[in-house]
């Protein structure tokens, strides 16, 4: 068997020297479609982009600089990745546990997790599951691989979702997937459980009997699902002939594919409409510099007029009809405290001492923000801060309260100058929408 040029992206075993297997990184700008497949280990991604990674809520968060490098390194693949699958190549992606971290989106105002398997044209869920007492199939050509690394096969995962999947391995005496294929294009895109290649005793001689063992696996696979096409692909000129029914097969596949197309464009507008929507929840969770920047948009699309605010002054500077407003805007795991009506007393001052008048001064705060809603039994403005506050005529608002105050007018715009001459004449505690209830539905999850 000639051996295949096969490439590993974010795979482990160059030191090896294996002859026709090269490998490369997500970062890297090696062409993939020079080779005859591709290997994919979706793990450890922090290794190569994670060297500017903070800590967001229990998970790593990458920098803004590598959370654009992710996504165009990962863009850039899946192109590739998708080229080759309609060129009738293979994707081999070993199902090591990827690491699960957090991107930043919008210059850095919006955080979510990133999918480590976005470089396929296919989505899969995964569930985290360690093991190595697995059942596999006896099917040819794909039982080389089961066969040829037996004495090695572990499972770091679980494939819970998988369309049009066709099923390799399970866990012994379990239906839970832990290895399919699924057809793309002309190609495949297969999905293996990973190979212990330390062996049971460790040793760099164990690790190079197993990764050599693997790669030849691999490659043997490989060999065997391409020599189909490779014998029996038609020539071009047969597409100018047809027989039995073939001209309306094609007509309706051409009409699938136009319905496709028309339903994928519907259901990517009803996402965007989906995270503009939910973009607005962002004032129930952040803190600082993206808080900050979600209560500017709430209140611009309330009709406040926004004002430039110079560095190290106040947090915002607006103007609703003839009122002029100082705000401080603070994010906090627990409630308000008298320091941040200190700092807003600070911006009043000095806009009173620039223009000769006094502001409207309100502080907006997204107290409790680590907790759900309905964990929110505080009082995020404590009693004893509201003395200093009211004496300085200052308006005490939640960014939760803001946030019903924006769905209400959204709803009933007839009460809009209603609602913000309330807000604006508030010293001390703003009182309306005290429950949530009113104002956002809330699933209720079946019990098990």
């Amino acid at each position: 068997m000639k051996k295949p040029k096969i490439i590993g992206l974010n795979t482990t075993f160059a030191s090896l020297n294996y002859p026709n297997w090269i490998e490369t990184g997500f970062s890297e700008s090696v062409s993939l479609l020079d080779y005859e497949a591709v290997v994919v280990n979706p793990a450890e991604l922090l290794r190569e982009y994670g060297y500017k990674s903070a800590e967001y809520k229990d998970y790593r968060l990458l920098s803004e600089t590598c959370s654009r490098q992710i996504a165009a390194d990962f863009h850039r693949v899946y192109g590739q990745v998708v080229e080759l699958l309609r060129n009738g190549k293979n994707i081999f992606v070993i199902l090591n546990a990827p690491d699960v971290f957090r991107i930043r989106e919008n210059s850095g105002a919006k955080y979510s997790f990133f999918d480590c398997f976005s470089f396929l044209p296919v989505q899969i869920r995964i569930e985290h599951l360690k093991g190595h007492e697995l059942i596999t199939t006896s099917e040819p050509p794909y039982d080389l691989y089961f066969r040829k690394n037996k004495d090695a096969l572990f499972y770091e995962c679980v494939i819970e979702r998988l369309s049009s999947a066709v099923p390799l391995a399970n866990i012994r005496g379990t239906s839970k997937l832990i290895s399919a294929y699924v057809e793309y294009g002309h190609g495949k895109i297969i999905f293996l459980p990973p190979v212990k290649l330390e062996g049971d005793v460790g040793t760099k001689a164990a690790w190079e009997v197993n990764g050599s063992r693997f790669i030849e696996s691999i490659m043997e696979l490989h060999h065997a699902l391409s020599a189909p096409s490779e014998t029996n692909e038609l020539p071009s000129w047969t597409e100018n002939f047809h027989i039995l029914n073939e001209l309306e097969a094609i007509r309706l596949k051409h009409q699938s594919e136009v319905e496709m197309q028309k339903l994928k464009e519907k259901i990517e507008a009803e996402q965007k409409a989906i995270d503009n929507i939910t973009n607005y929840k962002r004032l129930l969770t952040e803190t600082g510099e993206p808080l900050e920047n979600i209560v500017k948009q709430v209140l611009s699309e309330l009709g406040f007029e926004l004002c430039m605010a110079e560095e190290k002054r106040s947090d915002v500077i607006a103007k609703y009809n003839n009122i002029d407003i100082v705000a401080e805007i603070k994010g906090v795991g627990k409630s308000a405290a008298e320091k941040h009506a200190a700092q807003l007393e600070k911006w009043a001052s000095q806009f009173l001492i620039d223009h000769g008048h006094q502001p409207r001064a309100l502080l907006i705060v997204n107290g409790y923000n680590t907790l759900p809603l309905d964990q929110r039994t505080e009082e995020v403005f404590p009693d004893q801060m509201l003395k200093y506050s009211t004496s300085r005529e200052q308006t005490l608002i939640t960014t939760t309260q803001l946030l019903y105050l924006f769905v209400e007018i959204q709803e009933h715009p007839d009460c809009k100058e209603e609602r913000i001459q309330e807000l604006l004449s508030t010293t001390g505690r703003y009182t309306r929408y005290t429950d949530y209830s009113e104002f956002i539905a809330q699933s209720i999850k079946p019990k098990e």
